[in-house]
């Protein structure tokens, strides 16, 4: 049950290959690398554990890539969060963490900015004044200025966090999942462990298309395994209000909800924290939220958090920012996804979860990475 992360080089030079320029070289050389493009990508031959019970940690991912590589202070690395803070135990958090795992892989230098809201130009301008190399924006809502801010300084290095490159700017990568995928396992698990019959999706903006995508999925997801189950879905308005989501929460309980999938940041952590208060099972999104949202078990109810549908926003960054740093690497669309380990599931820590439901969502997780069918069969 293993799977190479080489699937996610394929993924890169394949979607990146035609966007390359001659002028690309390393960060921080005078020209002339001899560094072929996509080089620290096409070095990724590790196994990486298929099921979600041993993803692998990027220091492990780093000691295998680059077990003597010199190391790049002179390198520096600038991430603008969006609405939500770099700790806010999701989305944010997980492309920080890659950032900084980059750092201790190679030694390059890292800061950040949290945008509280501010424009998204404004943040990118005063992240460029401390003389950044590589520019890390996070959430779909820094697309338009990020390609504004690629566009008007080619000497620097873009990369985009749910995101798409779509004028092909060869100095730009952006990163994105599918996101149906992670609803779709979110789903999957809910319907499989519904005792009322009724699940349902705190999702964010439905402005946001990646958020659409997740909330679709988890109904995809839970009407593979029961044609007929009742999926509740509301989309919040912001991923920063957590009075919302707990309310949230309570109000799916109190219409016979007894699973609960938060997909809007903190919102839907709040709102996973007060459904667990009153005994429904949870899952989490983006990071394993048993860690983030209920402290590896020291806050109440962690026993409820089934799991986490995971996006690996940290593999994602972490990857980009060791390509660009170590090599020439084209600018494009990088696209993750249950095939190259860029979507997968939790541990499932205390949550007692039959042997059944633990060998049918895995099969789905199987089923997304092999693209085929994923009508899910409870044995």
């Amino acid at each position: 049950m293993f799977q190479r992360l080489a699937a996610a080089l394929a993924v890169l030079v394949v979607v990146l290959a035609g966007c390359s320029s001659s002028s690309d070289t390393a960060i921080g050389t005078d020209g002339g690398s001899d560094v072929p493009t996509q080089l620290a990508l096409t070095d990724i031959t590790d196994d990486v554990a298929a099921s979600a019970q041993s993803v692998q940690p990027l220091d492990d991912i780093c000691r295998e890539l680059y077990p003597d590589a010199e190391l790049r202070p002179d390198v520096v690395v600038g991430l603008v969060a969006d609405v939500a803070s770099i700790n806010d135990g999701t989305f944010n958090q997980a492309a920080y963490e890659g950032m900084e795992g980059a750092g201790r892989c190679l030694g390059v230098t890292t800061t950040f900015l949290e945008s509280a809201g501010n424009d998204a130009s404004e943040q990118i301008a005063s992240l460029l004044a401390q003389n950044v190399d590589i520019v890390v924006t996070v959430g779909f809502q820094f697309q338009e200025a990020t390609v504004a801010a690629a566009a008007a300084r080619p000497d620097l290095r873009f990369i985009g966090v749910d995101q798409v490159n779509t004028d092909g700017q060869d100095n730009y990568v952006a990163i994105s999942f599918r996101d149906d995928q992670v609803g779709f396992l979110a789903g999957v698990t809910a319907a499989l462990l519904t005792e009322t019959g009724t699940v349902a999706v705190a999702a964010g903006p439905d402005s946001v298309p990646p958020v659409v995508a997740i909330a679709d999925g988890f109904e995809a997801g839970a009407r593979s395994v029961n044609e007929n189950i009742n999926t509740l879905r509301v989309h919040l308005e912001s991923f920063s209000d957590l009075p919302a989501g707990s309310a949230q929460g309570q109000a799916f309980v109190d219409e016979g909800a007894d699973v609960v999938f938060g997909a809007a940041g903190p919102t839907g952590s709040a709102a996973i924290t007060s459904a667990s208060a009153l005994g429904a099972l949870v899952i989490g999104v983006d990071q394993d939220q048993y860690f983030t949202v209920f402290a590896g078990g020291a806050q109440p109810n962690s026993d409820k958090l089934v799991t986490s549908a995971i996006k690996r926003v940290d593999l994602g960054v972490f990857l980009t920012v060791l390509a660009m740093t170590s090599g020439e690497l084209a600018g494009g669309d990088l696209l993750l996804g249950a095939d190259t380990g860029g979507v997968t599931y939790a541990p499932f820590h205390e949550a007692d979860i039959p042997a059944n439901v633990v060998a049918a969502l895995e099969q789905a997780r199987l089923d997304l990475a092999g693209g085929q069918d994923t009508t899910v069969a409870v044995g």
